[in-house]
């Protein structure tokens, strides 16, 4: 059995923030990674907003809610997320799952971050574009922007698997060395 000690989250959103509440719940150091502290800082507000509900139903003592809170530290930006999947695929995990930042916005870099760290440049698939189009076909807008965002969506690491979009943003699977890294989006229902 593998004694943990500390919990490393890439992503703040919904499903993130989740994760590093339940690992600094059951007493785990959390670094919680996102590309802006902003991200972060609202994902920890969060996390206290559901502990202090625990609270306030008796679930948990302030103590404990306290404790939680403090294991969990923020570290933010590209050059973060990007050394965090750098740190993982050295320590040579056979799995590697990072979710969220796939989005359109300037700010969703998760690919851009797996692209580095896997050494791999991003490039358009086709057949992610494809998906991406077909998905986001009712967005009004336009059209040079709309193409510029679904492009986007579409880079991915240079010989990864893409994985179908439940929403708009495509995943992808990017085998490195011995490591199966896996790109998942971050809001839970794209998820089932």
């Amino acid at each position: 059995m593998v004694d943990i000690r500390s919990v490393g989250v890439i992503g703040a959103g919904q499903m993130g923030s989740g994760i590093a509440q339940v690992a600094a719940q059951g007493g785990y150091d959390v670094l919680l990674h996102d590309i802006s502290r902003e991200k972060i800082d609202a994902a920890i507000a969060g996390i206290g907003a559901a502990l202090a509900r625990q609270v306030s139903r008796g679930q948990i003592d302030q103590t404990a809610m306290d404790e939680a809170l403090s294991r969990i530290r923020p570290a933010d930006g590209l050059e973060a997320i990007g050394g965090a999947l750098g740190r993982l695929l050295g320590d040579g995990h056979d799995l590697i799952c990072v979710s969220g930042g796939l989005g359109p916005t300037h700010d969703d870099l998760t690919m851009e971050a797996v692209g580095r760290a896997t050494g791999r440049p991003l490039a358009l698939d086709e057949r992610a574009l494809g998906l991406v189009a077909a998905r986001s076909r009712s967005i009004q807008g336009d059209p040079s922007i709309l193409a510029a965002l679904r492009e986007k969506q579409a880079m991915l690491p240079l010989g990864s698997v893409m994985l179908p979009p439940p929403g708009t943003a495509p995943g992808c699977i990017v085998r490195h060395g011995g490591t199966t890294v896996v790109v998942l989006p971050g809001p839970p229902w794209e998820l089932e």
